[in-house]
């Protein structure tokens, strides 16, 4: 039996690195399977599209994602 999808919506503005680094691990770390994330930035200047897809690609390593 397939589990249904889970999407996990996260908005980000100018997000503290540290703070974003904690809770991408945590959401790697679920235990449920059938998961997805979806990114908004809502136009941060303390972080680019490049650097945040970057930070995804390190933390986010059991499920997609999409920014």
């Amino acid at each position: 039996m397939v589990e249904p999808r889970v999407t996990i919506l996260l908005a980000t503005y100018n997000p503290d690195r540290t703070w974003l680094e904690e809770q991408l691990n945590s959401l790697n770390e679920q235990n449920y399977s059938n998961l997805e994330l979806l990114i908004c930035d809502d136009c941060s200047t303390s972080i680019d599209m490049d650097e945040l897809n970057a930070i995804l690609e390190q933390h986010i390593t059991r499920f997609p994602f999409r920014l």
